[in-house]
């Protein structure tokens, strides 16, 4: 349950944030599209965390993602 909640999360950022290429994976098998929505969605977070001018504690949100992994 909690692998099909990730990719369910993933799948939401995804498509939020980059309808386009939601849009645009849909047509890949289910296996692949979750793969790819996970990939994004780390990455839309990691980029979100270092170029939010407005966390002031950034360093440690990043090493506390940084552990998460």
């Amino acid at each position: 349950v909690l692998l099909d909640e990730s990719y369910a999360a993933c799948r939401a950022i995804t498509k939020e944030r980059a309808k386009n290429f939601f849009y645009g994976i849909r047509l890949l098998p289910v296996e692949r599209r979750d793969s790819l929505c996970a990939a994004y969605a780390f990455f839309r977070i990691s980029d979100d965390l270092s170029d939010d001018e407005e966390i002031t504690d950034k360093d440690e949100r990043l090493k506390r993602w940084k552990a998460l992994l």
